[in-house]
């Protein structure tokens, strides 16, 4: 499970996800259907946005991991 999942499952359970979705300026709808999987690619104001929002938590690394390498390893 890469990081971004383990964050966002966290928000889940605690409550939190709908103030970090507003935080980002998205909603939790498009990060549970969209962007857990990841069906979808953030562009990168709401890649950056979704970074500021986890307040240090979660890092382009981590970004890079869950959308581009999950990816990968899903095509092969």
């Amino acid at each position: 499970m890469t990081k971004f999942r383990q964050f966002i499952n966290n928000l889940k359970v605690s409550g939190t996800l709908r103030n970090f979705a507003l935080q980002a300026e998205t909603t939790e709808g498009y990060i549970n259907t969209q962007l857990m999987k990841p069906y979808k690619t953030p562009r990168k104001r709401l890649w950056n946005k979704l970074i500021d929002a986890s307040n240090g938590d979660l890092t382009q690394g981590d970004m890079v991991e869950h959308f581009m390498m999950s990816k990968e390893t899903s095509c092969q």
